[in-house]
């Protein structure tokens, strides 16, 4: 009998602490209230984006940069193949003078 008081005692006690932040019946009201108030304003709501959507927005957002680099890639590739093509058709001689030094094309009009 002793624990059955102890245990009503410990019990109360456990109520009168825990009063304060109890979900009460005013809480419960105004919580509803707050619930069922005219929607929020156009940037504070949630919105809903089909899959088929979502789904092409993700394989745009991948697939253009690699587009991107793709072109780049091949604009470079067909860079250095027209470098290496004009290199092997056109050696041009080198002449170094005391006044510096030049390509032959560029002293071809001019005495020496």
């Amino acid at each position: 009998m002793n624990q059955a008081g102890e245990d009503k005692k410990l019990q109360e006690q456990l109520r009168e602490e825990m009063e304060p932040v109890m979900f009460s019946e005013e809480m419960q009201a105004a919580v509803l209230r707050r619930a069922h108030a005219p929607s929020p304003s156009w940037w504070n709501r949630e919105i809903r984006i089909p899959a088929p959507v979502a789904a092409a927005v993700v394989f745009l957002l991948i697939a253009i940069p690699l587009y991107g680099w793709q072109q780049a890639h091949s604009m470079q590739a067909n860079m250095a193949a027209d470098t290496l093509g004009k290199g092997a058709e056109q050696e041009e001689r080198i002449i170094v003078s005391t006044a510096g030094v030049f390509y032959a094309s560029q002293l071809e009009g001019e005495d020496r």
